[in-house]
């Protein structure tokens, strides 16, 4: 495993923060796994170094951490982040997803699905990662088709939300126009949409621009 792997795990609760970073130290002791308890101290880390993972309880005690996710999305466009909480799927789900999350996963039994995610980091595919989660992880939510999205794919849609032709995609993130091209094709497919129009009435109505 890569050496330089990155983990911000943000959680209220001092005994959750410390089992599953001793749990993660444990499978990998070379991964660097950072602890913050509030948002603020999320969002001071976030802004400070580039994260290859993050893990964060949308219940925060003393704001909201859907809008932490919400928040580290920006920030970080391209990052993984779990939204991992003792809440129901349905409680929570959905909303996380929506904000931006890449899975919610269920505290109830974290330990492949963690495993799993930052194993897929290093292959440096991130398209499998919500799969690797799935397989490893039974509870793990699947709200949309938008949970299914690689973060590139996420990307790129945002962009075509945002009214961006492919051609300007493509420019912008320094990409060839095919790749883009390819990208929205697999985002149709995975969201069983079929116009640009309607990628972008996507966007709008889950609020991910």
């Amino acid at each position: 495993m890569d050496t330089n792997l990155r983990v911000l795990l943000v959680d209220p609760a001092g005994i959750v923060r410390a089992g599953l970073t001793a749990l993660i130290r444990t499978a990998h002791p070379e991964v660097v796994v950072t602890e913050a308890e509030t948002e603020h101290e999320a969002l001071a880390a976030a802004k400070r170094s580039p994260w290859d993972l993050f893990v964060v309880e949308p219940g925060l005690a003393e704001s909201d951490g859907i809008e932490l996710v919400r928040k580290l999305r920006r920030l970080h466009p391209h990052t993984p982040i779990v939204a991992f909480s003792s809440a129901s799927e349905k409680h929570q789900g959905g909303s996380a997803v929506r904000a931006g999350a890449s899975c919610f996963l269920s505290k109830s039994a974290p330990c492949a699905a963690i495993i799993a995610m930052l194993s897929s980091l290093t292959s440096g595919d991130d398209s499998n990662a919500y799969d690797l989660l799935c397989a490893s992880h039974a509870s793990c939510a699947r709200p949309d088709g938008y949970a299914a999205l690689s973060e590139t794919e996420r990307m790129v849609l945002r962009e075509i939300g945002r009214g961006q032709a492919v051609k300007e995609i493509a420019r912008t993130r320094g990409i060839s126009a095919s790749t883009v091209g390819t990208h929205r094709a697999r985002i149709l497919k995975k969201l069983r949409l079929q116009t640009t129009a309607e990628l972008v009435r996507y966007v709008i109505e889950h609020h991910l621009h």
